[in-house]
């Protein structure tokens, strides 16, 4: 059971195999409300295998996850989006087909129970106006109409990040939100997920250090499906062992 309401975030034990490999290996650690927790690691250790089992996408063998001093390990994936955690992908999932607008309207109707039919879904003000909002926070509004398909990667990957703002979450997950960017576009996608996630608790997997250590309060560094080391940022970049297995490797 969780040991301090202050926490928005526990897990406990946390544990996965695939075929005899643990692929996350007895993961403990807590996340306070409102902080940002950057998550590093070589391919393979772990991370987004981590983010899946907390997140509802793959069952656990074993230990707890704890949001808000609830028990929700064994809920399913949309039940835990319900609680108010949502993610972002390695690689986006959009639909290509669609505008922006309807990419968005379409997000922050997932969590709804129940939808009236009977209102054209481009008459539902509320979700319009949201979907406006969110466009204009993370700078897509003049692309509103547009579909998806032909939008350039960055701009994809903006438009995974409101899918997932637009559902009101507390808990943030980005995984990887800056793969594939030029440096100028890393740098202003960090800007704009440190702008949006004042009033968030963040955890975001990336690999680029200059974005972990500029959002990040904490930084939890794992390898082999472990946890090696979680510190503040300059802890872990003084950190012989993470220098040695990790920043040193790359």
């Amino acid at each position: 059971m969780p040991d301090n309401e202050d926490y928005i975030l526990q897990t406990i034990n946390l544990s996965k195999s695939f075929g005899g490999i643990k692929a996350v290996n007895n993961v403990s650690f807590k996340v306070k409300p409102k902080e940002n927790l950057g998550v590093i690691g070589p391919n393979g250790a772990g991370k987004t295998t981590m983010f899946n089992l907390i997140t509802g996408y793959i069952p656990i063998d074993s230990g707890e996850i704890i949001f808000e001093n609830n028990n929700i390990e064994k809920l399913p994936a949309r039940k835990r989006s319900l609680t108010g955690i949502s993610r972002t992908f390695q690689t986006s999932q959009l639909f290509l087909d669609l505008t922006i607008k309807e990419n968005l309207f379409l997000a922050a109707n997932k969590n709804q129970n129940t939808y009236n039919i009977f209102i054209p879904w481009n008459k539902d003000k509320e979700k319009i106006e949201k979907s406006i909002e969110i466009a204009k926070e993370i700078g897509l509004y003049d692309n509103f109409n547009v579909k998806a398909k032909e939008l350039p990667h960055g701009k994809r990957r903006l438009l995974g990040i409101g899918q997932a703002l637009i559902s009101d979450s507390k808990l943030l997950m980005l995984d990887e939100p800056a793969a594939g960017l030029p440096a100028q576009e890393r740098n202003t996608i960090s800007k704009l997920i440190k702008k949006i996630t004042k009033e968030l608790t963040l955890i975001i997997i990336d690999h680029d250090m200059d974005i972990i250590f500029d959002l990040a309060d904490r930084v939890l560094v794992m390898n082999q499906g472990e946890i090696l080391a979680i510190g503040d940022p300059e802890e872990i970049q003084n950190n012989e062992e993470v220098q040695r297995i990790y920043v040193g490797g790359e």
